[in-house]
């Protein structure tokens, strides 16, 4: 799509001549017996992106995202106080965004892409690399900001423009590689999952990034009785222009081993205990660390014409590791499954 604007009057709006294009591609693909499949999809084009602002407003416990923290002790809820709660009870804020009469003309590309491969639909028999498969996929969204377009910019790979020219960002993606993936007696999977954005505020420009691999091994101890265990290595950071108090780099580990008693489809027992480590690295804080290990035992009834009974006991104890830091980062303290 192609545009062109002409101002013909000029003392009737504040407009200005401008040119515009957009476009897109889908693309899907089946090979090898359908033991690979691709899919991708990719748009891009010209156009112009406002500033956004949010405010956060209170909603019924329990029926929001974010929970206030007065760090500051003011009694007065200040936008860098606000954080994802923990707790259930605990959310009784959600975030609004809307936008500012305030524009900054952009280039924009929308890139997703996912491979499934399964060699098991191709080679028939019990072959040792049919106990593998493979899940992969990956999402990018650029806004770049410019008055002079370059056909480098509406490739998602490049990064042939400065720093300060993004101003709006997104990528995702998650690679797993399963063993016996669908064997009930056990299996094995590792996992890669990458997250970020980047926004273009009224109140500044503000990251966010995630990485976590994991492991996950499970085996059947009999019929009945499986056991599982689950490690995790993290890092999350944060870097808000104006908000320096929001900032971290809190990097994680977690190991969960759980038992899941099933000796039929009415009734499952679930034991699970979870310890975590997390520490803030940013500019050596002091070592601002915390040490958490939760415990739960779940007990499930379900039946067709009864209906479901769930019961649940949780115990968690959490230990700040360096006593030094009289207000610890919620982001640090709090734990996110």
């Amino acid at each position: 799509n192609y545009r062109s604007l002409e101002v013909l009057d000029t003392l009737t709006t504040s407009l200005k001549a401008s040119q515009s294009f957009s476009g897109r591609v889908d693309y899907s693909v089946s090979i090898w017996k359908r033991a690979i499949q691709l899919n991708s999809y990719y748009e891009g084009g010209t156009g112009s992106e406002p500033k956004k602002i949010y405010s956060y407003i209170r909603v019924a416990d329990g029926t929001g995202v974010y929970t206030w923290n007065d760090y500051n002790g003011d009694a007065i809820p200040q936008l860098n106080e606000f954080e994802v709660a923990e707790f259930k009870d605990q959310a009784n804020y959600i975030r609004v965004f809307s936008t500012t009469n305030e524009y900054t003309k952009v280039v924009f590309d929308q890139f997703n892409f996912s491979v499934n491969v399964n060699p098991a639909n191709a080679i028939k028999g019990d072959r040792f690399i049919n106990r593998f498969s493979i899940l992969s996929s990956l999402r990018m969204d650029n806004r770049i900001s410019t008055d002079d377009p370059q056909f480098s910019y509406l490739i998602p790979f490049t990064n042939d423009y400065s720093l300060e020219q993004l101003i709006a960002n997104q990528t995702s993606g998650k690679h797993t590689l399963f063993y016996n993936r669908l064997n009930p007696k056990g299996g094995f999977e590792m996992s890669y999952l990458h997250t970020g954005n980047k926004q273009f505020l009224s109140s500044g420009i503000e990251q966010r990034t995630n990485q976590v691999a994991s492991t996950t091994m499970r085996k059947a101890i009999v019929k009945e009785l499986n056991f599982l265990i689950s490690s995790e290595f993290g890092r999350k950071t944060s870097d808000a222009e104006f908000f320096a108090n929001r900032n971290f780099n809190i990097e994680s580990f977690i190991i969960t081993p759980q038992l899941v008693y099933q000796p039929n489809s009415t009734y499952k027992v679930v034991t699970l205990f979870r310890s975590a480590s997390k520490q803030n690295t940013l500019n050596n804080l002091n070592g601002e660390a915390v040490q958490i290990a939760d415990f739960s035992a779940e007990f499930k009834y379900s039946s067709v014409k009864k209906g479901v009974i769930s019961l649940k006991a949780k115990d968690r104890k959490s230990t700040r590791l360096n006593s030094s830091h009289a207000n610890i980062s919620y982001a640090v303290f709090c734990l996110k499954k």
